[in-house]
């Protein structure tokens, strides 16, 4: 029987908050910009399951369960350090689930999508008075309107 090989996600340690060591599209939800201030010496901080770790190493192992969904299987809940029910481990595996089939987070994670500012929205919306943008999605295809006009002009203009 061959061992199984050691990934270089399974030698670091704390690789759950590593952007690096992590799917593109759990990448965007690992904005932890506190983490160089978290304890890493000294284990104060008390898991469900009863056992002390560091600071640091609290937030590595919720985010494993939470965004990685290393949850394991519904059977194994009580391996886990926080979620311990069989409901608790479907929610994380849906969550995953649903990020992983998620269009728009995959074309993002492709760099299949122009990012458009904020600040073409609020201009957009400034040309336009009568118009309240409480959805994102009507202020976009607005956007991607305009920039489809802005385009067709400069290419009617290169042809005459």
């Amino acid at each position: 029987m061959s061992k199984k090989k050691k990934t270089n996600r399974s030698k670091v340690k704390n690789a759950s908050l590593k952007k690096q060591y992590n799917s593109r599209i759990r990448q965007e939800y690992l904005d932890l910009d506190y983490l160089d201030k978290l304890d890493d010496t000294k284990a104060t901080c008390k898991l469900p399951d009863g056992r002390m770790v560091t600071e640091l190493e609290y937030i590595a192992l919720f985010m494993k369960e939470w965004n990685s969904g290393g949850v394991g299987k519904q059977a194994d809940a009580k391996e886990n350090s926080f979620h311990r029910t069989a409901k608790e481990v479907k929610a994380c595996t849906d969550r995953t689930n649903e990020r992983n089939r998620d269009e728009y987070g995959i074309a993002k994670a492709k760099k299949l999508v122009n990012r458009v500012e904020f600040d073409t929205i609020k201009e957009l919306s400034e040309r336009k008075e009568n118009i309240n943008y409480n959805y994102v999605e009507d202020a976009l295809i607005d956007v991607l309107d305009e920039m489809k006009k802005t385009s067709n002009t400069s290419d009617d203009s290169n042809k005459k």
